[in-house]
């Protein structure tokens, strides 16, 4: 399904798949929204959530190579958010580096939004440079982030380094599509102190 306003309705029209066409009233700015606040500033109106409300859309292409939204409700971000916090050892003091685009399951996900609620600091890096990935690992001393298999690639790549430049690194999850043995093998080599955790199947 695609959601898209009057300028690019024309161009999804015929792309096989269900569209919705958002209206002025879904364009409006945020501002029209916004309540006033005791001391004069302006916020959005609180709306209670339960469990089974839509948290968001998240859009992958899973295991179909199709596109497509996956609807996640707060139930599932919080228990995907504890799994994270436990499997990980995430806590307050935990340091993400996310390298991937915030709207991939892989840079907002993985696991970013649990770092956050656990009180972790999160290192976002506008694009991916495998060099600035080193070096934002080795001086903000970061102890997990999540790699597509090119991004890992590319890392491997450069010159190696002391081992112990990196001993932050705790764990990389690998994901996007399936990681070969002999990629893991070489990043274990390269990052002696980090496991390599492959989501996929």
């Amino acid at each position: 399904m695609i959601a898209a306003d009057d300028i690019f309705l024309s161009s999804v029209e015929d792309c096989g798949l269900p569209v919705i066409a958002v209206d002025e009233a879904g364009q409006r700015d945020i501002g029209a929204m916004l309540v006033p606040t005791n001391d004069g500033r302006k916020r959005t109106p609180v709306v209670p959530r339960g469990r089974d409300d839509v948290f968001r859309l998240m859009y992958t292409s899973g295991t179909t190579s199709r596109p497509k939204g996956v609807v996640h409700t707060y139930d599932n971000y919080y228990w995907k958010c504890y799994d994270h916090i436990l499997a990980l050892g995430l806590s307050r003091t935990s340091r993400l580096l996310i390298v991937g685009p915030m709207y991939h399951v892989g840079g907002c996900d993985l696991p970013g939004l649990a770092v956050h609620l656990a009180g972790g600091l999160i290192v976002v890096q506008r694009d991916f440079d495998p060099r600035k990935v080193l070096d934002g690992i080795a001086g903000e001393r970061i102890e997990g982030i999540w790699l597509a298999p090119v991004m890992t690639n590319d890392i491997l790549a450069l010159p190696a380094a002391d081992p112990a430049t990196y001993a932050s690194l705790n764990w990389c999850i690998a994901g996007g599509e399936r990681t070969p043995e002999s990629r893991i093998r070489t990043f274990m080599e390269r990052f002696p102190g980090a496991r390599t955790l492959t989501p996929m199947a």
